[in-house]
């Protein structure tokens, strides 16, 4: 399997769309790197960030833990993270978890600029 790789698709206006393909597990990057700050920088939780999972071809425990770790990061600095577009296996994984109670996930693209829509009109008045 290949290693995690994470591709930039766009920044614009606070948000970030990111592809993530490969294996997502701890084993797919090097030990005690955040693989979303090696790739995008320091500041990158203070964004809305668009995770599209479609090319993930495995994730494990490790790899949930580290989506957890980015939302936690996001919500402290005031991004928000949207996880969508899992291939099935990933959707289903997820969902037996329950992290469907925790993360922001969304089946496809459109649902997730929708949520993202969603966080910038509850946070318009904050600046």
């Amino acid at each position: 399997m290949t290693p995690l790789n994470i591709t930039l698709r766009s920044a614009d206006q606070g948000i970030i769309s990111i592809d993530v393909a490969g294996r997502i597990s701890k084993d797919g990057w090097p030990p005690n790197r955040d693989p979303l700050v090696g790739r995008l920088g320091p500041e990158v939780y203070t964004s809305t960030i668009l995770m599209n999972l479609r090319n993930a071809d495995y994730i494990d425990s490790t790899g949930v833990e580290w989506l957890l770790w980015c939302h936690s990061r996001c919500e402290q600095a005031g991004g928000r993270l949207i996880v969508h577009s899992p291939n099935p296996m990933t959707d289903q994984l997820l969902r037996m978890m329950r992290m469907d109670l925790t993360l922001h996930l969304a089946g496809n693209e459109k649902d997730a600029l929708e949520l993202a829509g969603e966080f910038s009109n509850e946070h318009a008045g904050d600046h």
